[in-house]
Parts: structure tokens; sequence; C-alpha cells
């Protein structure tokens, strides 16, 4: 009978397993709502078990309480235990009779023995299998033998004989079979927890994921062919890099998305569709016009991932340091072309000035041959003083320090001027010259001196590279603008070469064995100062056939009603012997100075600093002109000038060093009445003096 009633119980075990996974499902153990409905559950199934017991003697009962509750308390914890256990004292108590203690006992020992167990287990981390829950059984059920000595002495002994092998056959393998299935529904739960965290972190990680994450469904054609990708997911970072919205996108094929795909993205999607082996390029989407950084994988058969980064940022920095990388190097070549220039175009022409210097020193030369030598010599000079020239012209240019000074000149006199730089260079190589002037008695306001400077260059060009035919040049109006041109039948430009014509120390020809000497500087100082002067400068070229360099300026003109000389003073002419003061403190400048007036009918004196060139001034009231040096010792020129003027009105010619681009401007601004830069030649000299009365 009692085995029937045993069997009976542990049915009701098995069926209250069978519910608390229910409950787990529902009400997760990990949850206190779902510890004290477990709890309940088994507190009730205790108390079920507890009235339909099987009974030894009024008061004295057995049933599988110990069992469930010992399951209860191992497997959901102190909480559940303890609503159980309480629920189950509850009704022991209500029962009453002979074996209330050792019901009571048993009730509480159960209880204990499973939440230590499960402590133990937390800690230890234990996997039970059938072993350890039968040995469980046995622990449990050996206490609850023990406790059969608290009942009366009569009841001991035959309460002993009647159940304790019983007690201890049957109920730990009930123990094993009930704990069984709470076991597999524990791992159950623990590997639902595991997959749903591992769900949770997988889709924590699409979602923060700093790329794009897009998964595709392959969409195959009739004959298994790939066809298109239809969206099925993608993370809000997709969303964000390519400026589509999930709900627009999902369910739809790349083709619908992407109508203008380009054909690359495809073939790439597809070898990786087709073979499974993962992609990664670098590629630019014209439908989205941003550079992305792609890695294509296929997660399991039929579908297809994209993994996206947005590279525009990183390839403009990309394209930058690339730009600034050739830049750099640019300015390497450049450096190098400079130090290979410079050096070539002075050390040339000094080697003229100190070789036929030296041969004309010799006593053996003859005077035919010493005149040849001081011609060559000359032109060595010439063409040092033209490279200096040129290189503080560039520098100025690259410093944005070139300064302009503008004025009012007349357009006449000044290709007159450029004719006179320019005629003997072409007489030299029987080179026709032509000015075109068409309108008379025109004035331009302008920066004569920078304008001279740019126009020279062309002209030099134009007959530097023409080996026969003629040379034009001249202006013309366009509008509210002025164009100054130069026209030559020369070599002529190839069409590859006009873009880079302008740059510093570029020739077309840019080999060590070219045929044209020169600095490679004149365009870009002609660029650079047309640029400065507001405005533009550009050539029309064809190889063999010559050369169209022209440039526009803003037309700031007026007409004048007759050939006024715009340098024509006040200062009359000297009908006496002149006095002249020079000012100068190089010892070799004066004597220069000295020789070149020597035949003249003027008398020279002398100061060798600015102060006492202002009291020689004063003291000397028959001084007719100064001729004075900028640098000097004490007090310089431009303040020695502004204290002469003070005591009487008499012309002030500066001798200067003083030859950048604008020098001659603040220099005339500072009060002198003209400007000859150093070196110079005799003729500048006396064309300076007869300005002023002087003839010579």
């Amino acid at each position: 009978m009692i085995v029937v009633d045993l069997i009976y119980n542990l049915a009701v075990l098995v069926s209250v397993s069978v519910i608390a996974g229910f409950i787990d499902k529902r009400w997760q153990r990990s949850t206190s709502s779902g510890r004290i409905i477990q709890g309940m559950l088994f507190g009730l199934v205790a108390v079920l078990a507890m009235m339909n017991p099987f009974i030894v003697s009024d008061g004295l009962i057995f049933d599988g309480r110990s069992v469930i509750l010992s399951l209860c308390a191992m497997f959901f914890g102190p909480v559940s235990a303890a609503i159980a256990a309480a629920m189950a004292l509850l009704m022991r108590l209500h029962i009453g009779g002979v074996g209330t203690i050792m019901g009571i006992s048993t009730i509480l020992s159960s209880t204990i023995i499973g939440i230590a167990f499960f402590f133990y287990r937390r800690k230890h981390t234990i996997n039970m299998n059938a072993m350890h829950l039968w040995l469980f059984g046995m622990f449990v059920h050996a206490v609850m033998v023990v406790f059969i000595f608290t009942l009366p002495n009569e009841l001991r002994l035959v309460s002993f004989q009647t159940l304790a092998l019983t007690i201890l056959g049957v109920y730990p393998v009930a123990t094993v079979l009930t704990g069984k299935i709470l076991m597999d529904q524990e791992e159950n739960f623990i590997l639902l927890n595991a997959l749903k965290h591992s769900k949770d972190q997988y889709r924590s990680l699409i979602q923060e994921m700093q790329q794009g994450l897009a998964v595709f469904e392959i969409v195959y054609a009739g004959d298994g062919k790939v066809e298109d990708y239809r969206f099925v997911l993608v993370n809000p970072n997709y969303e964000k890099l390519t400026g589509l919205s999930e709900k627009d996108i999902l369910g739809k094929t790349i083709q619908e998305v992407f109508p203008r795909t380009e054909e690359f993205w495809n073939e790439r999607f597809e070898k990786v569709a087709l073979s499974g082996v993962p992609e990664y390029y670098e590629n630019f989407s014209l439908e989205l016009d941003r550079y992305y950084e792609v890695v294509v994988y296929s997660p399991r058969k039929h579908q297809l991932a994209v993994i996206l980064s947005d590279i525009t940022e990183r390839k403009g920095i990309e394209a930058r340091l690339l730009a600034a990388k050739e830049q750099a190097e640019a300015g390497d070549r450049l450096k190098t072309a400079f130090m290979n220039n410079i050096s070539h175009e002075i050390r040339t022409p000094l080697n003229g000035i100190l070789g036929f210097g030296q041969l004309i020193s010799q006593p053996e030369t003859n005077d035919s041959t010493r005149q040849q030598y001081l011609g060559l010599l000359q032109n060595s000079v010439e063409r040092l003083i033209q490279t200096v020239n040129d290189y503080m012209d560039v520098s100025l240019i690259a410093s944005d320090n070139l300064k302009v000074s503008y004025t009012w000149f007349t357009l006449d006199e000044f290709t007159l001027e450029l004719q006179n730089h320019i005629k003997k260079a072409a007489s030299d190589k029987n080179l026709e010259l032509f000015i075109e002037s068409p309108e008379k008695n025109l004035q331009l306001f302008s920066d004569r001196e920078l304008l001279m400077r740019a126009c020279d260059h062309l002209l030099n060009n134009a007959v530097k590279f023409t080996r026969f035919g003629s040379v034009k040049f001249g202006f013309d109006t366009f509008g509210e603008e002025i164009r100054f041109f130069v026209e030559d039948t020369g070599v002529g430009i190839a069409k590859e070469s006009l873009s880079r014509i302008f740059e510093a120390f570029d020739q077309e020809e840019n080999t060590k064995t070219r045929s044209y000497e020169g600095s490679g500087l004149g365009l870009t100082i002609a660029k650079g100062i047309v640029k400065r002067l507001g405005g533009k400068i550009g050539v029309v070229s064809e190889k063999g056939k010559g050369s169209l360099f022209y440039f526009h300026l803003p037309k700031l003109t007026r007409k004048i009603t007759n050939g006024i000389d715009l340098h024509e003073t006040t200062f009359g002419v000297m009908s006496h012997r002149p006095q002249i003061l020079v000012a100068e403190d190089d010892d070799s400048s004066y004597m220069y100075l000295c020789s070149l007036l020597q035949q003249s009918e003027v008398d020279l004196i002398r100061a060798t600093d600015g102060s006492e060139a202002v009291q020689v001034f004063n003291d000397n009231p028959m001084i007719d002109l100064v001729l004075m040096d900028i640098k000097m010792p004490r007090l310089d020129g431009r303040e020695a000038v502004k204290m002469i003027k003070s005591i009487r009105q008499k012309p002030v010619i500066a001798i200067t060093a003083y030859a950048l681009s604008g020098d001659e401007s603040s220099i005339l601004d500072a009060g002198f009445d003209a400007y000859i830069a150093k070196p110079y030649k005799s003729e500048a000299l006396k064309k300076s003096l007869t300005q002023f009365g002087l003839y010579l």
C-alpha cells in the first residue's frame, strides 16, 4: 500500500516539474515574480501531498513533501524554498498529531539541505547528473529517517521497520526522476538565456557598430544564376552612411534601390555569392557620391552581408597629402633648379668678367683685341646685372612684396623707350622691329617702371627665340581694357608646353644641352608684374611659326592736347661752370663718377656722409646739383635730401644700389628729383644731368 501511495506522489512530482517548466518560460526564475510563483507552486504540491499521504497512525503520515521541498530549494533558491516550506509548515501544523515534530523537522531539514546545495552548485558550477541527484536524495531522506526517532517510543520501532527501507529505496529514486526533469529544464533555461544574451549582444553589436551593415537575400533567376540581392536587414549606421531609410529599402532589391549601380559593385557581389570567399575593397559610389571601404561576405547560404565604412574624408586627406607631397617634391625640384640655375647664370658672366679682365691687363694685348675683350666683358657685366635683377624680382613676387607706384605717363614715350632698349639686340640678329601705337598722346595710369620691366622681358624673349623674321610690339584698346602685346616669328612653343611656360626656371627646352641661355625667369616675372598691376597675361603659339604674348590691364587712360615732356623741369639751362656736390662714401664709386665727368667743365665737391653733405650744401650757395648715394654713414640719403631741400631748391639725383622693383618710386617719393641705379653707364648719368640743364 505504501508503494502505491508513493507512486501516486511520484506522479504528482513529475506533473509539478512539467508545470514548473512552463512557469519558468513565462516567469523566469531569475526574476522575483518567477521565484515567488515557483515557491507557491511547490508549496501547493507539498500541501496536496500531505492531503493524500500514507497514514501510519493517527497524526503520523508519510508523503513526498521532502522530495518536493528539497528539489524546490536546490533548483529555485531560498526565496522559492522559503515560500514552499512556509506553506508546508502551516499545513503540517494544521494536521497535527504524534508525527508533528518529525513532519516539521523533515520540512525544515529538506529545505535547508536543498538551499545549501543550491549555493554549493552556484559556487562550484556543478552540473547535476543522476548519481549526484541520487546521493542528494539519499542525504535528504537519511536525515528524514533519523527524525523517526522523534516519534513516541511505541511508534519508533514499528515506523522504522515499516518505512526506513522504503524511504531510502524509493524517495531517492523519486528525487532522481523529478530532479532529472528539473535539471533538463534548468539546462534549457541556461541555454535559452545564453542564446537570448548572445542574440542581444549580436543585435547590440549590429546596432552600435560604427560601420554600416546590410544583409541581403540572394535572388536567383530561373536558370539558377544570381539575379539580384534583396535587403533583409540594415543597421542605423547603414542608414546614416547611405542616407537611406530602413523602412524604404527593406524588402527591395539593390536594382530597385540603386538603379544606376556601377558594374564593379555587381561583379564583386556575385563573386562572393558564388564562391563564399569574403572580398575587401575600396571604391567610389556614383549613386551616393561617396567613397566606401567595403567588406562583403556570406554569413549563411543564400545570404550576403556588406559592411560599409565611409572613407570620403580619408580619401580627401589622402588626396591633399598627395598634393602636398607632390608640391613638396616640386619645391625640391624648384630648389634644385634654382641652385643649378643661379650657379650657371652667375658663374658664366663672372667667368667672362674675370677672364677678359685679366686678358685686357696683359701688356701683349693690342688695342684692337683689347677693344674686343672690353665689349665681351661689357656683355658679361650686363648679363650678370640682369640675372641679379631677375632673382630680386622673383623674390619680391614670391614673397608678395612687389610694391606698386601709380603715375601718369605717356605711352608714345614709353613705347619709344622700349624700342631703344631692344633695338640693338634686334639689329644684331637682322630682325625687323615694328611698333604699333594706334592712339597718340595717350597717357596711362599705372606703374611705369614695373610695366617697362614686364615688356622688356617679353621683348627680350621674342628677340632671343627668333632666328629670322620680325618682332612686333605695341598696344591697343578693347572696351575697358588696354592690351599690350609682343609678337614674333620665332621658334614657337609646343601645345603641351604652354601650360608650364610661365613657371619659374622653365623653358620649353629644359635639358642640359638647351640651345638658349637665360635664367628662365623672364615670363615668370612678367606674369607676376601683370598680376600685381591687376591684369592677366596669355600666350598664343604654334611650333615653328612664332608666338604672341599679350596682357590686359585696366584702361585708366587720358588724352593730352600737346606733347608735354613728363620729365620737363623748371630748373633751366646752366650758363656758368656748374658745381656738383657728390655725396658718396664708397671710394671706387666716387672715382668712377670722377672718371665719367673728368672731360666735362664741372667742379666736383665730395662729401662722405649725409651730415657732411648737408653742411657742405649749406655753406656753399654756388652748388647747382647734388648726386647722392642713399646708404651712407651718420645720415642716410632720404633724410639728407629733406634737409637739403629745406635749405634751397636744387636738383638732387639719387645714385644708389637700391634697384629692386619699387625702389625708384619710393626714392622719388622721398624728395629726389631723379634716380640712377647702380651699376650705371655714362649715358644714364648724362641723360639725368641733361634733364636738369647740365649738358656735357
